[in-house]
Formats: C-alpha cells, structure tokens, sequence
C-alpha cells in the first residue's frame, strides 16, 4: 500500500505541496501578526503559490 501512494504522490509532488502549505502559513502570518502588511512579500508568496500550482499542472498532464 506504502508503495501505491509513492507511485501516486513522488517526492517532487509533495515538496511542491509543503511549498504551498508554507507560503500560505506566511500570508496568514503576515496579515494576523505584522502591523504593517509587508505587500512585496505577500506578493512573493503568491508568486510562488502560482508557480508552485503550474508545476503540479504540468506534472499532472504530463502523466
């Protein structure tokens, strides 16, 4: 079963994913916690959001 789920998510897959999931925990953390929103920087996370999705994208239709 172990192995199924390495075919389905591979390494690659899931650094992508933990990407995400700290990219958003930083604009949460930006808007919650920093007094005066640091724009270019939410603006980073975004852009890495966006091109962290489009890998995926292209990795799934490649497959």
């Amino acid at each position: 079963m172990l192995e199924q789920t390495r075919a389905k998510f591979p390494a690659q897959t899931l650094l992508r994913l933990l990407y995400i999931a700290i990219s958003l925990f930083g604009i949460g953390y930006e808007f919650i916690k920093v007094e005066p929103v640091r724009w270019p920087l939410i603006a980073g996370y975004a852009g890495i959001i966006m091109v962290t999705a489009l890998l995926l994208r292209q990795r799934r239709h490649e497959t």
